[in-house]
Parts: structure tokens; sequence; C-alpha cells
């Protein structure tokens, strides 16, 4: 089961890089800076996983679950590297060329991959976690 939850991420960006139009993608469709409001609300809700994956997992591995608190502690890294990323690629776009996008499907893919994986891996690791801890 940990194996899928590494490879979770990898299988992601590999279904998001061949079903996602070719792009560029813009980052602020709206004009430079109009995506910090989403970014910061993007985030608190990676953080507010990370906390709820950290805790979790030390719930299931105190109640003897050790591969849920497994799974719970991916998702709180994917959520981090969901956060870091975005806030990355968004940076090195401010400071890019205005004319060039720099926001690529790659990157895209990336992100997306990483967001949808720490919440899948939560819901799947609390999930577990209670019907394991609740017999």
């Amino acid at each position: 089961m940990i194996y899928a939850a590494i490879e979770t991420p990898f299988v992601l960006w590999l279904l998001f890089r061949l079903y996602l139009p070719a792009g560029p993608y813009n980052m602020d469709p709206c004009g430079k800076g109009t995506f910090f409001p989403h970014l910061i609300l993007y985030s608190v809700f990676a953080y507010a996983q990370v906390i709820l994956g950290v805790f979790g997992a030390a719930w299931a591995f105190g109640e003897g679950a050790k591969i849920q608190a497994g799974l719970l502690l991916f998702a709180a890294a994917y959520a981090l590297l969901f956060a870091g990323f975005m806030a990355f690629f968004y940076e090195s776009y401010m400071v890019g060329q205005p004319a060039k996008s720099s926001y690529t499907l790659s990157k895209y893919a990336v992100v997306l991959s990483l967001g949808f994986s720490s919440i899948i891996l939560l819901i799947a690791g609390g999930v577990w976690t209670a019907v394991e801890v609740g017999r």
C-alpha cells in the first residue's frame, strides 16, 4: 500500500500530462499579480492538510495502524510539495519576462498531481484509520 502512495503523484502526473490540452498556461489571466489571493488560499488549504495528516498519523501510529499513518504522512508531504511548487512556479512567473509564459503543461501537471495526491491519500488514510481503530 505504501508503494501505491509513492506512485500516486507519478501516475496522476502522467495522466494529466497526456490528457490535458497542450498549453501554454497562464497563471494570471486577469493581469500580473491577480493569482496571488488564490495562492494564499491554496497554501492555507495545503497547510491545513499537513496539520490533519500529521495529527492523523500520530493518532494512527498510537493506535497501532502503521500503514495508515504512513499514508497520512505521505498526504502531508505531498501537500507541502504542492504548496512549495505552486509558490515557486508563481514566483518564477512573476520575475520572468512579461510576454513569455513559463507555466508549462508539465508544471501544471506537477501542481495538479501533488494536490490531488494529497487529497486522495488524506481521505483514504483517514477513512482507513477510522475503520481500523473503530473495530
